[in-house]
């Protein structure tokens, strides 16, 4: 997976990490400070735009603590102010600018001149007195603290967290690397923020549950740790954009529709006849050379219409309007002709459709990915082993407690400990008792992992952070957000990645990996351009291209 994912680290081995490559002291930890400077305001450029951007004259302020986390705040103001001649910045040195190590008081030199008269300094004092005033700033960039935070928080600095948290008047709130208060062992109270940019590598405690409130959405800004070299047996992940490279790439000229595989879609019924045709568009804009669908007979004449790229098979309907056990005989010459198989959106569980799903099921011999209504416990017990046929499976959480059943995770200690609930996984219960903590990730890597080992299968579990899992290794995608949170994207995903799986190109576990990052990028590009509110599902779909042509500074 070199270069498609990074390692998540804890914040011990992320130290010590970052001093193996900084060997060349201090100004190979300059060049590191710059770089992820330039990356978390690049970052906070591209996601403000989902609230319209950062205004012409904004208003920044900026929090610093003593070290590295505070040199980078001062050089993403730097780099925001000189994109904007009218903007100005507030900066707090928190435990006072004498407090500054050498290369947080190079950064403050430099940041000071650069923007002459646009900078006001002022202490935690005058903060809270401005905050009390109830004084509006466009963007408010934690630097207060990084990965060397240990309990306790100094009462003071927890009094002006939490009167940060408090405060109304932001336009946006964001985090270098990890919210202050958050670490190995997190403080009651932390910076809450609405976006935190892990930078260089990504340290566990973000991962955690309980700190989902103060972390927000993560972004991973990659400062090049891993450029040359990455540490052998990491079995956790964050997937990178350059997992879509393969796709960026010229397809030979000798090629024609059969050179990219072929999708076969079985899904749909007369309740949900939605899902199918979603999954349908997204597996034509996934690159696949051929589409053929399976639907119920009385959707076919409006989606041939809607997706006349695609091959449409008539399905006899049961008498509700799913798709029939009969349908095996015209579903026989499809799989032979597919080199992948979405199976399950808006099928319905009519029994007779569960059957008729279990039948496909025992005739299929390529990869196949079972998503929504064949998400179910007798479907995953039929699925038996073929070596050939790699099953992907994507649930959400609730989904994933269906298939699991009650039964409890064994002990993975045989795989070097990847299957053992690390530091950034709550339990069920613990997550279950936090009312704003991501429902996907009460689920623990543990859990994630023997389920896939156990099953043989691929799983992706969708949340607000998505995870991968072969039974071997769990990859995180941070791409996507709130916007997806609606019908139909999951879909959408069905489509891509089983276009990817049909490709045959490549590992496959990065095929899927490849939908799940393209579903999340499209996502992103949407909400910035659209908003997340206002968006639909198969408004996905248009931002799929550009996703590949706009490469990202």
């Amino acid at each position: 997976m070199h270069r498609y994912a990074d390692p998540v680290f804890s914040c011990k081995d992320a130290l010590a990490w970052e001093r193996r490559q900084l060997i060349g002291g201090e100004p190979a930890e300059w060049a590191a400070m710059q770089r992820a400077g330039r990356a978390v305001a690049q970052g906070i450029e591209r996601d403000a735009l989902e609230i319209g951007g950062l205004p012409a004259s904004a208003r920044l302020l900026i929090l610093v603590g003593k070290g590295h986390n505070g040199g980078d705040a001062l050089l993403a103001a730097e780099a925001l102010l000189a994109s904007r001649p009218l903007a100005t910045a507030t900066i707090v040195p928190v435990f006072g600018e004498r407090a500054f190590r050498p290369l947080a008081f190079r950064a403050w030199q430099q940041l000071v001149a650069s923007a002459p008269g646009r900078i006001n300094l002022v202490n935690s004092r005058g903060l809270r007195e401005r905050l009390a005033a109830e004084e509006h700033w466009d963007l408010c960039l934690d630097g207060i603290l990084g990965l060397q935070f240990r309990l306790p928080l100094e009462a003071d600095l927890a009094n002006l967290l939490a009167a940060l948290n408090d405060h109304q008047a932001f336009g946006l709130r964001v985090a270098v690397d990890l919210p202050t208060g958050v670490g190995e062992e997190s403080a009651p109270v932390a910076f809450r923020a609405d976006f935190t940019y892990a930078t260089g590598i990504v340290k566990e405690p973000v991962l955690n549950p309980s700190a989902a409130p103060w972390v927000g959405r993560l972004r991973y800004a990659d400062i090049g740790f891993f450029d040359a070299a990455e540490p052998a047996l990491v079995h956790e992940h964050v997937l990178t954009v350059s997992i879509l490279d393969p796709l960026r790439a010229l397809r030979p000229a000798g090629c024609d529709k059969r050179s990219f595989g072929h999708v076969l879609v079985v899904a749909g019924s007369r309740t949900m006849p939605g899902a199918a045709l979603m999954t349908v568009l997204a597996a034509l804009r996934s690159g696949a050379g051929l589409v053929t669908s399976l639907v119920p007979e009385t959707l076919v004449p409006a989606f041939a219409t809607r997706a006349p790229e695609a091959m449409w098979l008539p399905g006899a309907e049961t008498p509700d309007g799913a798709l029939a056990l009969e349908n095996l005989s015209l579903a026989r010459p499809a799989l032979a002709r597919a080199s992948a198989v979405v199976l399950g959106p808006g099928l319905g569980r009519e029994r007779e459709t569960q059957a008729f799903v279990q039948g496909l099921l025992a005739l299929a011999e390529c990869p196949v990915v079972l998503d929504a209504d064949a998400l179910q416990p007798a479907v995953i017990e039929c699925l038996g082993t073929k070596p050939s046929r790699p099953i992907v499976v994507t649930p959400h959480a609730g989904e994933f407690a269906r298939l699991r059943g009650n039964t409890s995770p064994r002990s993975t200690a045989l795989r070097g400990g990847a299957g053992m609930a690390p530091a950034n996984c709550a339990t069920t219960e613990a997550a279950d008792a936090l009312p704003h903590a991501p429902a996907a990730q009460a689920v623990t890597n543990a859990e994630l992992l023997d389920f896939a080992l156990e099953r043989s299968v691929i799983t992706v579990l969708k949340g607000p952070i998505s995870r991968l899992t072969d039974g071997r290794r769990v990859c995180h995608s941070f791409f996507g957000g709130p916007v997806l949170a609606r019908g139909g994207s999951g879909d959408v995903l069905a489509g891509l990645i089983g276009g990817r799986l049909a490709s045959g190109q490549g590992d496959t576990f990065i095929r899927v990996a490849q939908g799940v990052a393209w579903h999340g990028l499209a996502a992103d590009r949407l909400a910035r351009h659209q908003s997340a509110t206002s968006a639909l599902a198969t408004d996905l779909l248009a931002h799929l291209a550009p996703v590949l042509t706009e490469r990202e500074e």
